[in-house]
């Protein structure tokens, strides 16, 4: 049974081409292996462009490495050096293994929506109430804390 491919083994520096494309391989493994997902105007402050905004996805980025965009699609990565080094991976790693998510400000734990095709009307569902708030000052006695009195109150 013949190799596949055997003739491109066989030609001259292409196992000296595998190693060193291996060890790069490597070396972004190991890399990825110890990043963190960011979010992406964090990232551009960390590349020295400052930004007005507010973070609207968080990104993978592997250790010591960072590749971004400005929070809108069409722009193109920013990157700093090692970024720019492991771009391709940094992308494929972005797209296959890392997705980005996307961070949603303002969500309260407690919210559900609304279901969908139930039949149910709208007056029949019953809203989530949140636990009372915690008060400083107790049910008990009315008396304000001394913290709380206005300053100019001790003066009339």
């Amino acid at each position: 049974m013949e190799i596949p491919f055997a003739w491109l083994f066989q030609a001259r520096g292409v196992k000296p081409g595998l190693r060193i494309l291996g060890a790069y391989a490597a070396a972004y493994a190991v890399l990825s292996l110890l990043g963190h997902y960011q979010d992406n105007i964090g990232s551009l402050d960390k590349l020295g462009i400052i930004t007005r905004g507010v973070s609207d996805r968080e990104e993978w980025q592997p250790l010591f490495i960072i590749v971004t965009r400005f929070p809108g699609q069409a722009s193109r990565p920013r990157a700093n050096a090692p970024g720019r080094l492991f771009m391709p991976l940094v992308l494929m790693d972005q797209h296959l293994w890392h997705p980005t998510r996307p961070i949603t400000y303002g969500k309260w734990p407690g919210i559900k929506p609304l279901p969908v095709n139930t039949g149910a009307h709208f007056s029949q569902i019953r809203p989530v109430v949140p636990p009372p708030l915690r008060r400083s000052i107790s049910a008990k006695s009315n008396h304000i804390p001394k913290s709380y009195a206005h300053p100019r109150s001790a003066c009339v």
